[in-house]
C-alpha cells in the first residue's frame, strides 16, 4: 500500500508541477492557476444563477410552450 501511494504521489505530483510551471502565453500565469480560476468562476456563476433564479426555461412546471385551444373556443371573438 505504501508503494502504491508513493507511485501515485510521484505521478500526480510531477504532473501538477508541470501544469503549474508552464505559463499561458501572453498572460504570465500558469495553466494550473488558469484552470483553478475557471473552476472557481464557473462555480460562483452557477451559485448566483441558483440563488437568483437566472437562466432555465423561464416557465413554470407543468406549462407547455404551445397554447391548446379547444375546438369549442377556436371561433370566439376577442
Amino acid at each position: 500500500m505504501a508503494d502504491t501511494l508513493t507511485v501515485l504521489q510521484t505521478v500526480f505530483g510531477n504532473a501538477w508541477h508541470m501544469i503549474c510551471s508552464v505559463e499561458v502565453p501572453g498572460l504570465g500565469i500558469s495553466f494550473g492557476a488558469w484552470q483553478l480560476a475557471g473552476l472557481i468562476i464557473s462555480f460562483m456563476l452557477a451559485l448566483i444563477r441558483y440563488e437568483f433564479g437566472v437562466g432555465g426555461s423561464g416557465q413554470r412546471s407543468g406549462q407547455s410552450r404551445t397554447k391548446h385551444i379547444s375546438n369549442e373556443r377556436k371561433n370566439d371573438e376577442k
